[in-house]
Parts: structure tokens; C-alpha cells; sequence
């Protein structure tokens, strides 16, 4: 299933008042809900169903493990690799909260200005998610704070 090259003709046929497609790649025809929406293509969706879009994509993933990572902290984060395992060197892989070693994670978060987008540093996951239960707000937190104290 490696390749994605077409084995079937683009076509579609109709059956009572409802419009099938056949997938270039299974052959099947189906429902044009199956198929990816792509405007520039026939009929508005893509030749190639959502289950042999996913049994590639799942196979690329597999085999390029590395370049997905890669591409997603520079397309999420404008972050390289390279700048990544920097952060990781000088925050001693702590997180920058709680200052506990992020072991176990297959990666560090990466912490971001949700606005502006800026990266403010690594975060295990429960800082991560914490400060983003609350709303990245600072009031939020202090209030928190104050919560937690009164409550001692």
C-alpha cells in the first residue's frame, strides 16, 4: 500500500438519486461522503477514499517518523530540531514550571504564546495543560493562587 498511484479509472456512476464515486486506489465505488472535499477535483472531492488516504498516511507516517516531527515543530512553532534539543540542554530537560525531569514523554511540550505565537519554553504536560486550562491567564492564575492558600 506504499504507493498512492491510481490502479482504477476516476469515475462515478449513479444509483437511485445518489451519485457514487469509485476510489482510484481500492477500486470501490462509494458515497461521495467517503472522499475528502477538494474543490478542484471531480465532483468536489478527492479520488482517492478516506480509508486509503488513512492506510497511506498511516504507512508514510510510519516511515518517516522523524520528517512528520520535524516538519510539525516547524510549521506549529517555527522551531528546528536542532533549536528544540537546545531548549531541552538549557532547561537541564526540567520542565520551566515545575521543575521536574520530562522523562517519559516522547517529547517535551512546547510552550507557546497562543497570540503571538512566541515560544516561552518546555513544559511537562500538566503544566502544560494547567496553564491552559487557565486560559493563559495571568488574573486566572493568581486568583489560583490565592484559592490554594486560603485553603492550606
Amino acid at each position: 500500500m506504499g504507493s498512492r498511484r491510481r490502479k482504477f479509472k476516476n469515475e462515478a456512476k449513479l444509483d437511485g438519486d445518489k451519485v457514487l464515486k469509485r476510489c482510484t486506489v481500492c477500486g470501490e465505488f462509494k458515497d461521495l461522503k467517503e472522499f475528502y472535499k477538494d474543490p478542484t477535483k471531480l465532483f468536489a472531492v478527492r479520488q482517492d477514499c478516506k480509508p486509503c488516504v488513512a492506510k497511506y498516511r498511516e504507512v508514510y507516517y510510519e516511515a518517516n517518523k522523524q520528517e512528520v516531527a520535524d516538519n510539525w515543530l516547524k510549521t506549529q512553532y517555527n522551531l528546528s530540531r536542532e533549536e528544540l534539543n537546545n531548549l531541552i540542554e538549557i532547561q537541564e530537560n526540567k520542565c520551566a514550571i515545575c521543575k521536574n525531569l520530562m522523562t517519559g514523554y516522547k517529547e517535551p511540550m512546547v510552550d507557546h504564546n497562543h497570540i503571538t505565537g512566541k515560544v516561552r519554553g518546555l513544559l511537562c504536560a500538566n503544566c502544560n495543560f494547567g496553564i491552559g486550562s487557565l486560559k493563559e491567564s495571568i488574573n486566572i492564575l493568581l486568583e489560583a493562587v490565592k484559592y490554594l492558600k486560603l485553603h492550606e
